[in-house]
């Protein structure tokens, strides 16, 4: 996946690692700037959301009702999403192990940034990890059929064995992503190749 390597500070990832152009901005936290937040019993809740970084945000959000209130801190597993300046992450379980590892058998959730909504839905997680000296964030791209749960497009046997499962409806795409023919690096053309097929079902 693609990762950005920075000495001792984040800048900057200007394009997502699948080609979809998307900026990606580091901001210090600690700004409130309106949001909303979507509560598991599926209520939305009005107020100002920090600012943070990509790969904070995946893990946390800061809210607070006003700007006065002091401030409450939601994991992935308290609430189902938030939003703030135009940007959507909503609660995801890695019931596969890709984006954060599972320890005793439990499943990790985290936040995915929504990226473009059409035939598929579009997520976008950031990870960091330290690199002998160096900072480094892995961007790693989802992908979601309607009346499905997101899937990550990760790691050449995952794709081969899960997501060509998750592709069962389009036989063809199904047997190329089984036999190898698309891998991780082919994100782009794999989202392509179902839109395309899906809309002309519609023709």
């Amino acid at each position: 996946m693609c990762q950005v390597y920075v000495k001792s500070i984040l800048i900057s990832c200007l394009t997502f690692c699948t080609s979809l152009s998307y900026a990606q901005i580091k901001i210090t936290g600690g700004h409130f700037i309106e949001g909303y937040i979507v509560t598991t019993d599926n209520d939305t809740v009005k107020g100002f959301v920090a600012l943070f970084d990509e790969v904070t945000s995946a893990k946390e959000v800061h809210f607070k009702k006003s700007k006065t209130t002091n401030k409450m801190v939601y994991y992935p597993e308290n609430i189902r999403a938030y939003g703030r300046k135009g940007e959507v992450y909503r609660s995801y379980k890695d019931i596969y192990c890709l984006l954060k590892s599972c320890g005793k058998n439990k499943y990790q959730s985290v936040f995915i940034k929504l990226v473009e909504k059409d035939v598929l839905t579009i997520f976008m997680f950031a990870a960091n990890h330290n690199v002998t000296q160096y900072y480094a964030v892995n961007y790693i791209p989802l992908l979601q059929k309607s009346g499905f749960d997101p899937i990550p497009y990760k790691n050449n046997i995952h794709i081969r064995k899960q997501v060509s499962a998750y592709f069962t409806d389009y036989p063809e795409l199904a047997t190329k992503l089984r036999n190898k023919e698309y891998k991780s690096d082919d994100f782009d053309e794999v989202v392509t190749t179902y839109t395309r097929w899906s809309k002309s079902l519609d023709n």
